[in-house]
C-alpha cells in the first residue's frame, strides 16, 4: 500500500471521528454507527443535528450527510471559500447547504442551486433553522450546457 492510499484511508476514518465532536445528540448511537460503517460499510447514521462553523444542520437518518458536514470534509476548499469572503456566491450542487450556510451566515448573499428534491428539502430546512432565508436563496433546478427537461 503506498503512502497516498494509507493517507486517504486514515482521512476517511478521521472525518467521521471528528464529526463526533460536532454532533449535538445521539452521540452513543453515532459512535455505534461509525463502527458499523468502518467494519461493514453499512450506512446507519442517526437523524441528529450537527454544528459546523456556527451553523446547525439536520443530518438525515441512514444517509451520508454526516460525512459532508464534518470539519475535515473538504477542509482546504472550505478555508479557501471562507477566506475569499465572497459578497455573492452561487453554490451549484448545494446539497444540504454546507457552503451556502457558511457564507450566508458571514453576510454574503448566496444562490443555492440543488436539483435533488430530497437534498433541496434538507437545504431549505437548514436555511430556515439558521434564519438565513434573507441571505440564502434556494433554487430547486439543475444547470446544464443543453436545453431540456428530465
Amino acid at each position: 500500500m503506498n503512502n497516498l492510499t494509507l493517507k486517504n484511508k486514515i482521512f476517511e476514518k478521521a472525518k467521521y471521528l471528528i464529526a463526533f465532536f460536532q454532533v449535538e445528540s445521539k452521540k452513543i448511537r453515532y459512535l455505534k454507527s461509525i463502527v458499523n460503517y468502518f467494519l461493514f460499510r453499512a450506512v446507519a447514521f442517526p437523524r441528529t443535528f450537527i454544528k459546523l462553523k456556527g451553523n446547525r444542520f439536520l443530518v438525515r437518518e441512514n444517509g451520508m450527510d454526516i460525512a459532508h458536514l464534518s470539519e475535515w470534509y473538504e477542509k482546504d476548499t472550505t478555508k479557501f471559500i471562507v477566506d475569499l469572503k465572497p459578497e455573492i456566491l452561487i453554490d451549484v450542487g448545494a446539497h444540504v447547504g454546507r457552503y451556502s450556510l457558511i457564507i450566508g451566515s458571514k453576510g454574503g448573499k448566496v444562490v443555492s442551486i440543488e436539483p435533488s428534491k430530497e437534498n433541496f428539502a434538507s437545504l431549505k430546512y437548514n436555511i430556515k433553522i439558521n434564519n438565513l432565508y434573507k441571505t440564502v436563496l434556494p433554487l430547486n433546478l439543475a444547470l446544464s450546457n443543453k436545453k431540456g427537461f428530465q
